[in-house]
């Protein structure tokens, strides 16, 4: 381990802290939004685009429907697992 560096267990209880943070800082923002830091705001933004966290509701709505339309697919596909066996045919 490089010396300074900080274990895995050690990162992922900052994470959780910082995490913690950012949740009641924006809940009294929601309360005051007067209140609102500018900076405090990039900060939590950075944390999670940094931590691939978005939301885009049109990818959502594609994927349901996506997923909806597997689940038809598979529910009128034929049951592959009843199929018998076919004797070999020589052509030769």
């Amino acid at each position: 381990m490089a010396k300074g560096a900080s274990t895995e267990a050690r990162m992922g209880q900052l994470h959780n802290k910082l995490t913690e943070l950012f949740v009641t800082v924006l809940g009294e923002y929601e309360d005051a939004p007067e209140l609102a830091n500018p900076a405090m705001l990039g900060a939590a933004s950075k944390f999670l685009k940094d931590n691939s966290i978005t939301l885009e509701s049109e990818q959502l709505d594609e994927l349901s429907a996506m997923e909806q339309r597997l689940a038809d697919k598979k529910r009128s596909r034929p049951n592959l697992a009843t199929v018998t066996s076919l004797p070999l045919v020589n052509d030769g």
